[in-house]
């Protein structure tokens, strides 16, 4: 009778594409004339990077995230984005951080995991080689057009009981 570990039995990958669709929100256009609003298109993109051992949030791997963003228009497109950490509850609370970014006319962009990182750089981020949260963008314009691509490498691994 054989003892009871995991062996490996390979690699294993996934990749999936998502189209991100806006939310609507309405908020105040200045301070002094709250009672006027505008409309603002809200696009919460999740995501996740880095290396996740035997005890993580998810199953252990290697993930990556690239949020891609184009200028659809034949206008500059301005919008705000910010990136929004989450972590577990006892480890740290969420951070922000905020940038304008400007599209020229069919133009676009990509946000990973590199750009990620820079963005976060704690002892946290650093220990566990693991991030999460929410890249958010908000625009006035309906021409932004966003993609978010997934991927996952993993071991495969079987219990060497049930190779027996």
């Amino acid at each position: 009778m054989g003892s009871n570990f995991i062996k490996p039995a390979g690699v294993g990958g996934s990749i999936d594409v998502e189209y991100i669709k806006p939310s609507v929100t309405f908020v105040p256009r200045r301070k002094r004339d709250r009672k006027k609003k505008k409309k603002v298109l809200v696009f919460p993109i999740k995501f996740v990077c880095g290396k996740v051992s035997d005890r993580g949030p998810l199953v252990p791997g290697k993930y990556k995230t690239a949020i891609n963003i184009i200028n659809v228009s034949d206008k500059k497109v301005w919008f705000k984005k910010k990136v929004v950490f989450t972590f577990p509850k006892d480890d740290l609370s969420s951070r922000l951080d905020t940038d304008w970014v400007c599209l020229r006319p069919n133009e676009a962009i990509e946000i990973d995991c590199k750009d990620l990182f820079k963005k976060f750089d704690c002892q946290w981020s650093r220990k566990k080689g693991f991030i999460k949260g929410f890249l958010v963008l908000e625009t006035v314009s309906k021409s932004l057009r966003v993609a978010a691509v997934y991927t996952a490498l993993f071991k495969k691994a079987r219990n060497a009981f049930d190779m027996e």
